[in-house]
């Protein structure tokens, strides 16, 4: 068995200062003979963690199918001194692949593997151990991220970052094979490549883990306006603007929309785009059994009040016909979080919230409108 230790010197970008702060977060990727734990077998196990101003890689590499045991063992020894994991894939391969291995050969993992972190947290644990599966994370994202897919190498060329490796897993199942009849140098260095460049794309994925920040509420409102715009057809309307900072800082500009709002993030602020609308809605009140409905007027009143109403002139009201209207100037959402809700028409999807003067100074009520808008974006709706 072969054990591989590099060390890459922490600069001073966003991902590398994110690697120092993980403490002993250790990022995992293991090399397999195939996808089947019960037939296949771990040549290859890699590991990275943060020391000091350095990050480490340390490969444990097979020779041979019959020191796959040996990897493990000193694989495990590495994991039992992390206080939490992180990897690309690894809650449907990696981790059960791991476990099933180590059964084969009879190696303890009690408390190597920590729970599944929910979406959200911060992968460098906390007080208990967990397991952060980067992929599982970014590819709920992807009515926000747009992307063809959510592999590895597509999320690296997202974020800008280069590969020297070519191959894919399957290949080197044939290059490992290769290897272990003709023991050539050249062999090695295109596998441990592979393993190497794997887990320092997972790494340098980490301050994506902002935008998961900022979906759970790491975020402040900043300002919030409205403004005029022109639309292509060139009718004018207003809009309204929330500007927003951002806990963490994003590692390249994404934008994404829907029918009524559009988010551009960038750096450390985003910036969310509503259409307004400016007219009359109706406010429909809940209990319209108590209610009478005046057709002269279009408007509904309490039966205490319509007592004094010529009968003639109202009607019980119907669930559809209890409302009252009102004008101003409205923003959509699909909740109805801040009471009154306003329709355009009863059970319509969309309701409207008014936008006060209250509302542009009220930080904590854009930030509730701004939550409401991410979980539609996230969702696709």
């Amino acid at each position: 068995m072969k054990e591989i230790r590099k060390c890459t010197k922490l600069n001073n970008s966003d991902w590398n200062m994110n690697l120092k702060n993980k403490g002993h977060t250790l990022f995992v990727d293991i090399e397999t003979t195939g996808l089947s734990a019960d037939k296949a077998i771990i040549y290859l196990a890699g590991a990275a963690y943060a020391e000091g101003s350095s990050l480490v890689i340390r490969q444990f590499f097979a020779e041979s199918i019959e020191e796959e045991a040996l990897v493990l063992q000193q694989f495990a020894n590495l994991m039992g001194q992390s206080d939490a994991l992180i990897t690309f894939h690894g809650t449907r391969f990696d981790i059960p692949f791991l476990k099933k291995r180590m059964d084969k050969h009879n190696v303890d993992y009690v408390n190597l593997f920590p729970p599944e972190s929910p979406s959200g947290t911060d992968p460098s644990g906390g007080p208990e151990n967990i397991h952060t599966d980067l992929h599982q994370s970014f590819s709920s994202y992807k009515h926000v991220l747009n992307l063809e897919n959510y592999k590895l190498k597509t999320l690296e060329k997202f974020l800008g970052i280069g590969r020297k490796d070519c191959y894919d897993g399957r290949e080197l199942v044939k290059v490992y094979q290769t290897y272990c009849r003709t023991r050539d140098d050249g062999l090695l260095q295109i596998l441990l490549t592979h393993n190497y460049e794997d887990l320092m794309g997972t790494a340098a994925l980490l301050p994506l883990c902002a935008l998961d920040d900022f979906f759970h509420g790491k975020f402040f409102p900043l300002t919030a306006k409205s403004a005029s715009y022109t639309g292509l057809d060139g009718s004018a309307g207003q809009e309204l603007l929330i500007t927003c900072g951002l806990c963490a800082p994003l590692p390249v500009s994404i934008s994404c929309n829907n029918d009524l709002y559009y988010l551009h993030m960038a750096k450390a602020e985003a910036v969310f785009r509503i259409l307004l609308y400016e007219g009359t809605l109706k406010y429909f009140y809940p209990d319209y059994k108590n209610y009478y409905y005046l057709p002269d007027e279009d408007t509904a009143i309490h039966k205490s009040v319509a007592a004094y109403v010529d009968k003639s002139h109202r009607i019980k009201a119907k669930a559809a016909t209890c409302y009252t209207k009102k004008s101003g100037i409205f923003a959509p959402w699909f909740k109805e979080e801040v009471t009154p809700a306003f329709y355009q028409n009863y059970k319509d999807p969309v309701s409207y919230l008014e936008v006060t003067e209250s509302f542009m100074k009220n930080t904590g009520l854009q930030k509730i409108y701004c939550t409401h808008i991410l979980n539609m974006l996230k969702s696709g709706k």
